[in-house]
């Protein structure tokens, strides 16, 4: 007589689930700062983008009429260290007007040496950015930004507490292209990440589902294979017993 054999307990893989709902996990991980990290990023060029425009336009509009005290140039001998009061009033009077109605929150002057011309936080003035990164690059001709969250800053209208800011150090050109000094801009961009970090909780929201329906059709997909698989060996062994 053909020996029967009991029918064995289907056993669900476990431990392949566990891997497939940690590789999830870390996709989820992974996606969500990729995320975070492509907005803040995409925000940083076109702030950039804006900041050298409106440098362009300082040069081309206001500066002409800054130049004798600034004193701004690419020759050593001729670029000043220091304004006097009265230049610094000048400067900053007509960098107020410029700057007005803008979202521009400070923004500082310097010549190629790193030492600060003007600043609209006066006691700011003096400081020297030499050894700083984005002041290399920018007297390199080549602009450098940064966005980070500040609980409290000094800007045009007084202090101001929890901003977004991009900061961005821009080169200041002369007529013939020739770079003449640098300018460092803070931009409040407290608004735009407001919406990019809701965005990113939508679309957070929105994964989470994707991921759990992706996660059952694996296990289902799994449990289907692991009974057929099963239902096999029953067969085979029944046959070989025949």
């Amino acid at each position: 007589m053909p020996q029967t054999h009991p029918q064995r307990r289907i056993r669900f893989p476990s431990l392949l689930l566990l891997i497939s709902l940690a590789l999830l996990l870390g996709v989820y991980y992974l996606i969500s700062q990729t995320l975070g990290a492509y907005l803040s990023q995409a925000i940083t060029e076109t702030t950039q983008a804006g900041n050298a425009t409106l440098t362009r336009v300082f040069v081309n509009d206001l500066y002409p009429r800054l130049a004798a005290d600034l004193g701004l140039s690419g020759n050593p001998r001729q670029m000043k260290q220091q304004l006097s009061a009265e230049e610094l009033a000048r400067v900053d009077q007509a960098v107020r007007k410029f700057m007005f109605g803008t979202d521009i929150l400070k923004i500082k002057l310097f010549n190629l040496d790193g030492v600060t011309l003007y600043s609209s936080e006066p006691a700011q003035v003096g400081e020297k950015k030499a050894d700083y990164p984005g002041f290399r690059a920018a007297s390199r001709g080549r602009a450098a930004s940064e966005i980070s969250f500040r609980d409290e800053f000094s800007a045009f209208e007084g202090k101001l507490f929890r901003r977004d800011l991009v900061s961005s150090y821009i080169p200041i050109r002369a007529a013939d292209d020739s770079i003449i000094g640098v300018t460092e801009i803070y931009t409040d961009r407290t608004g735009m990440m407001g919406l990019a970090n809701e965005l990113g909780l939508r679309l957070k929201a929105q994964l989470i589902p994707l991921l759990a329906v992706i996660l059952f059709l694996l296990a289902a997909i799994v449990w289907r294979f692991s009974y057929q698989l099963t239902r096999l060996r029953v067969e085979r062994l029944e046959r070989d017993d025949d």
